[in-house]
């Protein structure tokens, strides 16, 4: 092989385009693999979000993000469906709820732009019924520490407040049936402790301080107090009904023979939650 003859200028310039194309290959690869990079960020932050959705589209009350202009940046399935129709993303608060029912969270709202959490049970207006809703309001802040948005959080209790008024309105009707056929109507807790005495002032002239923990007892003659007390103890520790004759104090006609009825009250399980009972005159029968 013979000698080749380069300039050292040609050679130069041959060892710049060797390094240059080198360099372009690398270069061409780093950039590849960034945007592998970048592809993958974006495949990663599409799985985030789509993971977000998947909550709180799961959770059975209504969540939504409200930015520092009060507008819709986020919202859940839930939240949707109160409003049917409405378009929401982007929408001032005002403009989804109406005005009647923004009247009743801008205060709170406000609150919470201040920093402060917020919450209150209102009602609003639902296909023509009224709900009533937990509105709970709580500020985010931003990176400079100033709120950027607020969360809210919003559940319907319609149902669980019906429910505790459906029980106090039976409560009621049983109390008043059992105040018709009985001098008094009493309530205890599961280990016995008596509560709540319906007409026991006006039967024994004692107050409802004397009633408390066992001063009931020393409404009972005495010849009866012991007995009782220990059938009474038997009951809450075996929970069977209580079912007792004995003579009890009145406050103007000295001791009278009563009645005294109780059945335990349980929940689903079984457990016995309260007692219910009743005193009955039996000297006028």
């Amino acid at each position: 092989i013979g000698k080749m003859w380069v300039p050292d200028d040609t050679f130069e310039r041959i060892a710049m385009y060797v390094l240059l194309s080198v360099a372009l290959l690398y270069g061409a690869s780093y950039v590849y693999r960034i945007r592998e990079r970048e592809s993958g960020a974006r495949d990663a932050l599409t799985l985030q979000q789509t993971l977000l959705r998947t909550v709180i589209d799961g959770i059975p009350a209504q969540i939504a993000y409200l930015d520092a202009q009060r507008r819709y940046q986020l919202h859940n399935r839930v939240h949707a469906e109160w409003f049917p129709g409405a378009y929401i993303d982007g929408s001032h608060v005002r403009d989804v709820l109406g005005q009647e029912a923004y009247g009743r969270v801008d205060a709170l709202l406000t609150r919470a732009y201040a920093g402060e959490s917020a919450h209150a049970r209102i009602a609003l207006a639902r296909a023509g019924a009224t709900r009533h809703v937990d509105v709970h309001f709580r500020p985010h802040a931003g990176p400079d520490g100033e709120v950027a948005g607020v969360i809210a959080l919003i559940h319907d209790v319609t149902d669980q407040i019906r429910a505790v008024e459906a029980i106090q309105s039976s409560e009621a009707r049983l109390r008043s049936l059992a105040m018709a056929t009985a001098s008094i109507v009493w309530i205890a807790s599961p280990d016995g402790e008596l509560l709540d005495p319906q007409g026991w002032t006006e039967f024994t002239g004692r107050s409802d301080v004397d009633f408390a923990g066992d001063g009931w007892l020393d409404a009972v003659h005495p010849n009866d107090r012991e007995l009782l007390r220990d059938v009474w103890r038997r009951c809450c520790l075996k929970g069977d009904p209580l079912i007792a004759r004995h003579r009890l104090s009145s406050h103007d006609r000295g001791h009278r023979i009563v009645r005294n009825y109780a059945i335990p009250i349980r929940d689903d399980s079984g457990t016995v939650i309260e007692w219910v009972g009743t005193v009955q005159d039996m000297d006028d029968q």
